[in-house]
């Protein structure tokens, strides 16, 4: 069973570990992050149904309003007019590139309906893993709103609105980052 206790120690090592990256605590509005290191942790301990249950009931009617309004034309535009060498070109972004649309379709298509397109995370960053695999998190940039409470979970990759993110340089109140988590590539 999923319990508070366990809920808090993962996130006291959380925020420790990110204190260490150099990110202040304070600075962080809401526990989005930390949800997800923790949805995460449940998934692999075989307790995703008591999370979510906890999860329903710390969040209470803020779960219920969790939403996400994505203007998919606007967003649709903005992939349009990027061009490829506006973006890295790292091994990591190249292998994301380039195997992200047929390893993770479900993604990919969740992705498109909203107008993003898988290939060009804003930013993302990669791990190597022990077993020829890599793992990827990154951020996307839409154009709408988001609710903090809000999650959407394709396979392993978890989906969220970013509140951490890298500086983008778009105007407007309406620019949203995608944070994705757990999306696992092989490496090249």
């Amino acid at each position: 069973m999923f319990n508070v206790s366990q809920y808090a120690r993962v996130a006291r090592e959380f925020l420790t570990l990110k204190e260490a990256e150099g990110f202040s605590p304070h600075v962080w509005n809401s526990d989005v992050l930390i949800y997800g290191t923790c949805y995460g942790w449940a998934k692999e301990n075989g307790l995703t149904a008591e999370y979510e249950a906890f999860q329903d009931e710390r969040l209470g009617p803020e779960k219920a309003r969790a939403t996400l309004h994505i203007d998919v034309e606007k967003t649709r535009r903005y992939y349009a007019e990027q061009k490829p060498e506006d973006y890295c070109d790292c091994e990591g972004c190249k292998n994301f590139r380039a195997l992200a649309r047929s390893a993770h379709p479900e993604l990919a298509e969740y992705l498109d309906s909203l107008g993003v397109d898988i290939r060009w995370p804003f930013e993302n960053t990669s791990v190597e893993l022990e077993d020829g695999t890599s793992l990827y998190g990154g951020w996307y940039l839409a154009f709408g709103e988001g609710d903090c409470a809000w999650s959407k979970t394709l396979g392993k990759v978890v989906l969220l609105p970013g509140l951490l993110h890298p500086e983008h340089g778009l105007q407007g109140d309406d620019v949203l980052t995608l944070n994705f988590e757990n999306l696992i590539l092989p490496t090249p």
